[in-house]
């Protein structure tokens, strides 16, 4: 089984395209989805989340995103998203492995991942897709999805790796109007 990576900047479509391989049946890890629903449910995790940041969740037991958020995501706090980092991606990493298990059938699959090379997540994948989009589309499509304004998404895009495509086997461009599904399917078909 071959493991791809399809990794690009916020507002670049990953999930979007990650949406179009599986419609062609290749199993797909949504490394931010399985995140957040470890942060929320792994009792170890949470009690070293609370160790390192406070206490971060609500009355249900639940991860207050805004109260992470401005402390990860807040200028000169690069070292705090490292440590959170550094807590959550073993065991995303340990999900990843059963979910290949699992699927170790299948002529490939793919992991979607946004810090796919920020958390080493490219040392276990054999490929990396790379979706390209222009900076004002990716900016424009996280604004009418999360409510993020300009500032807020440049602060949060300073903890990532500039010039990804450079490390990626395959890209996909997806600004208005590209053809993503016939890029898709030309990978699939070299695959």
């Amino acid at each position: 089984m071959i493991k791809l990576g399809l990794t690009g900047e916020m507002g670049a479509g990953k999930s979007y395209c990650a949406k179009k391989f599986e419609q062609l049946g290749i199993p797909v890890f949504y490394s931010d989805d399985v995140a957040r629903l470890i942060v929320n449910t792994n009792l170890n995790l949470k009690k070293e989340i609370c160790k390192e940041f406070g206490n971060v969740y609500d009355e249900d037991g639940m991860m207050i995103p805004q109260l992470i958020r401005s402390m990860v995501y807040a200028e000169g706090a690069q070292d705090k998203l490292n440590k959170l980092n550094s807590l959550v991606h073993p065991y995303v990493f340990q999900e990843y492995e059963s979910f290949c298990n699992i699927n170790k059938d299948k002529k490939y699959t793919l992991a979607e991942s946004a810090i796919l090379f920020e958390s080493g997540m490219d040392k276990v994948v054999d490929k990396v897709i790379y979706v390209s989009t222009d900076e004002e589309t990716r900016i424009q499509r996280t604004f009418k999805r999360s409510g993020f304004g300009r500032e807020e998404y440049k602060q949060r895009m300073k903890g990532q790796i500039p010039n990804k495509e450079t490390l990626s086997d395959f890209i996909i461009t997806n600004n208005d109007g590209d053809d993503v599904e016939k890029q898709i399917k030309e990978i699939n078909n070299i695959l």
